[in-house]
């Protein structure tokens, strides 16, 4: 059983998004031995740390307890998506902007382009300058997968 309403998600949303802080996902995960509510979230420029992380677990938990969330247990995980997290919605291509990103297109999944973020626009254009300085144009609609190049050491 998921006990994880519409109604709940908003509320969680909306009190995370109250402290000044991004709502990546929000996941119901049930397994023979324990349920977890694990929620994904970050801050729109840098990365969130434990304590933070922390603080917005006690915010959530305190929401849950208000509305009844469940009768039986359940562990609420509140963590970073990471570095590494797919990038999908175009506030998700805005936030790593002037950052490395690699991106797999529908109509050619074998291949990759990978560049440095120059801008996205309002109409889902993300624009890249590749290794050889040049301009890609690759529109949200035609991305398979996209995430950020984790830079090497």
């Amino acid at each position: 059983m998921n006990p994880l309403s519409e109604e709940i998600k908003k509320r969680i949303v909306q009190e995370i998004e109250n402290q000044g802080f991004i709502v990546f996902d929000i996941k119901w995960i049930t397994s023979a031995d324990k349920s977890i509510l694990r929620i994904y979230t970050d801050k729109e420029w840098g990365g969130i740390t434990l304590q933070e992380c922390s603080f917005l677990s006690r915010i959530v938990s305190t929401v849950l307890d208000e509305m009844s969330f469940t009768d039986f247990p359940y562990i609420l995980e509140v963590s970073s998506p990471g570095i590494d997290w797919p990038l999908k919605r175009l506030e998700d291509f805005k936030r790593v902007k002037g950052r490395r990103v690699k991106i797999i297109l529908k109509n050619t999944p074998s291949d990759s382009i990978e560049g440095d973020l120059i801008d996205v626009d309002e109409q889902g254009n993300v624009y890249l300058q590749d290794a050889k300085n040049n301009l890609i144009n690759v529109n949200l609609t035609d991305v398979l997968k996209a995430k950020q190049v984790i830079p090497e050491i």
